[in-house]
């Protein structure tokens, strides 16, 4: 399937549509907690992930998204490069456009409305707001149930190796970005549906 044939686009925030050197540098030390080959090996196996391996990320998650908020507030975020115009293009071609973050759903929100990207974005979800942080797939089957939007034409959009493991999980696309917190070698190992170096590389996918 051709990206542009997706209905519906999920993005993660942080590292995906917008910018952050320090969380890109500091959440190396703290997020990566499970073991990504042995959750990929055994995706058939979970309907929702319950195994060690991933509560223990869950529990990083909290951490990870309670640090950044603090962060963030010493330090603005801006959006990446060609992000304004990808949910621009992406909602002038009438397709839903949502986040589903780890990242605190209020201070999601007050960033996009400062940017102004919030006039693009339909829906926004925190992990925290439904207790059930990535890898684990609540949040995004429950975007995809509330769109009413067959499997099959809804993507994700991340930077990490959670993110794509979370989509495989919702029975989902996924698309990672290179140029957020995972390297390309952690990337590789859960196997996304489709990779770009960055937002504009996937903006010319979408565009092409």
């Amino acid at each position: 399937m051709h990206i542009s044939d997706y209905r519906l686009f999920i993005f993660d925030w942080d590292g995906t549509l917008s910018t952050s050197t320090f969380l890109v540098r500091f959440s190396r030390l703290f997020k990566t907690r499970y073991n990504v080959s042995h959750v990929s090996a055994n995706l058939d196996r979970y309907r929702m992930p319950r195994n060690r391996q991933i509560s223990i990320d869950e529990d990083v998650g909290k951490l990870y998204s309670l640090l950044y908020d603090f962060y963030s507030y010493a330090t603005m975020p801006t959006l990446k490069d060609c992000a304004m115009k990808t949910l621009r293009t992406l909602k002038r071609r009438g397709k839903g456009t949502a986040i589903f973050t780890d990242a605190a759903r209020y201070r999601i929100t007050r960033e996009a409305d400062e940017n102004d990207s919030i006039r693009y974005i339909d829906f926004i979800l925190s992990a925290g707001s439904i207790h059930a942080f990535k890898p684990r797939p609540d949040g995004l089957i429950f975007i995809q149930r509330m769109f009413r939007i067959p499997k099959k034409y809804c993507l994700y959009v991340g930077d990490m190796a959670s993110d794509i493991i979370s989509a495989k999980l919702a029975g989902i696309d996924s698309c990672a970005l290179l140029d957020g917190v995972d390297s390309s070698q952690t990337i590789d190992k859960v196997n996304p549906t489709f990779t770009f170096d960055s937002l504009c590389g996937f903006l010319r996918k979408l565009e092409a």
